[in-house]
């Protein structure tokens, strides 16, 4: 489905925006980028993306175009949780592409229960491209014993955020993500309930390949018969505001386990893990802090020397649950030594060594989650959030005909300049609100139905107080045509 309509057009600067934290070589190619529309939740591909185009479909035309291009998923089917199961085999990716969900607890794509369904993993990026995917959940998964799990980053630029892969098993390393060659940057994401027959239950970074982490949580993998229950590296891993917890391994390094590669770390817990006998339960190896770290029990472990470093006590971190946002978090109980414990310097990317990629202005969780609250921010992906203040205020605004009449059931987003979507749905009258929006900011509101166009779509406001005129003009879709 080309981009070649009013709507697409506008759709396609929406998502360029939005997803600007993603650096991709030969970004200038995007000005001929196309947009493939998912409508189907199934898994019959017939290798086009037309009128009825699966995930399967959209990545198979996007392959064969060397330049950027964008997978988007249709409204109103996508705009409810909805669950694309994979009966036949791997997503490959073999050219630049970013895929964008609607969000991790609204998306799910799988590998099928159902019985006769081959050993796949979920997506495999092959070659030396950039591909970023936002807004899904990655799950079930079984990479056999040559895959990761859930996801394997072969050579390429993997950007993920907004993502939580959870479930997915693989028979040696890597039962979340296995990185092997390449960069993997992952971002308010969740590495959960993955397995490995040997090590990196959640992670394994290969040797030569590179993991970037921050405001990410990765929590209750397991690595049956080796170690790093929630990370294994051999190769290059780095960690800005990360919460490791509740990761067990048979043999040690229940948390986090460097054999052979380098380890910085900054702001992280790395907590309330498990190994075997008692064995390194939550770090192993040598490791390179970079200040403010909170580690559980240090036995099995070097580095932790700095002098903001909290080492051998307890995190005190809540189960795993929805705390907010699109994926599942650790809160902090009160009384935690993580609590404005952290360096600020993860906010404006002013660390020096070992910056996250992008500044954390908001924690994990995203919008309404600022990631500084109080003198300092708190060591680990969430910080402990005040009562809201007069800085969050309202906008709205509303959705007509050319006539004035309202109309109902249009979706409308509103989009930060960190990547981070809200939603909304007209009422039947056509008015929309957001609430707890926070002043001081630029945002992009879009709107999108199934019936209307809307010429002046993409509308840049930065807003620093209550608003309540951001309104969309609609005009009725006669033809919405694909070639």
């Amino acid at each position: 489905m080309r981009a070649d309509n009013l709507y697409a057009h506008a759709l396609t600067r929406v998502v360029l925006m939005t997803l600007a934290f993603f650096v991709v070589a030969g970004a200038a190619q995007s000005v001929g980028a196309a947009i493939y529309v998912v409508n189907q939740t199934g898994d019959v591909s017939d290798g086009v993306c037309d009128a009825n185009c699966t995930l399967r479909d959209a990545i198979n035309t996007a392959n064969r175009s060397n330049t950027l291009d964008f997978i988007d998923f249709a409204s109103p089917l996508f705009d409810t949780p909805q669950t694309i199961n994979l009966t036949s085999a791997q997503l490959t990716i073999i050219n630049p592409l970013i895929i964008t969900g609607r969000g991790a607890r609204l998306l799910t794509v799988r590998r099928s229960s159902a019985g006769g369904t081959p050993r796949f993993h979920i997506f495999g990026v092959s070659g030396a491209v950039t591909v970023g995917i936002s807004g899904i959940t990655i799950s079930n998964g079984d990479g056999g014993s040559g895959f990761g799990g859930g996801i394997t980053n072969n050579g390429g630029t993997l950007l993920l955020n907004n993502v939580a892969v959870s479930g997915n098993t693989q028979g040696f390393l890597g039962g979340g993500i296995r990185q092997d060659g390449g960069t993997t940057t992952i971002s308010n994401s969740t590495i959960s309930g993955n397995t490995a027959g040997s090590g990196g239950g959640g992670i394994f970074v290969n040797s030569g390949g590179t993991v970037n982490i921050a405001n990410s949580t990765v929590s209750g993998n397991s690595a049956s018969s080796n170690s790093g229950g929630g990370i294994y590296s051999g190769g290059t891993l780095n960690m800005n505001n990360v919460t490791v917890s509740d990761n067990f391994a048979a043999y040690s390094g229940g948390g986090v386990s460097n054999l052979g590669g380098t380890v910085n770390t900054r702001n992280s817990i790395i907590a309330g893990n498990f190994a075997t006998g008692g064995n390194s339960p939550d770090v192993e190896g040598g490791f390179t802090s970079n200040g403010s770290n909170l580690i559980g029990r240090l036995s099995g472990s070097t580095g932790f020397t700095q002098p903001t470093d909290k080492t051998n006590v307890a995190a005190n971190l809540a189960p795993l649950a929805n705390n907010g946002g699109q994926t599942d978090t650790h809160a902090l109980y009160a009384g935690s030594p993580a609590i404005d414990a952290g360096d600020n310097c993860v906010v404006n990317q002013s660390c020096g060594t070992n910056n996250p990629s992008a500044a954390l202005t908001n924690d994990q969780r995203g919008e309404g989650f600022p990631r500084q609250v109080g003198a300092a921010v708190n060591i680990g992906a969430v910080e402990v959030q005040l009562a809201p203040t007069a800085a969050a205020v309202s906008v709205s605004g509303r959705v007509t005909t050319e006539s004035g009449r309202g109309i109902r059931s249009v979706i409308v987003t509103m989009t930060d300049m960190h990547g981070n979507v809200r939603t909304a749905t007209s009422t039947s009258f056509g008015y929309y609100r957001f609430e707890n929006v926070a002043a001081g900011e630029t945002y992009i509101f879009a709107a999108r139905g199934k019936r209307f166009f809307f010429e002046q779509n993409a509308q840049v406001h930065s807003i620093m107080e209550e608003t309540s005129d951001i309104n969309f003009v609609a005009g009725e879709r006669t033809v919405f045509s694909a070639n």
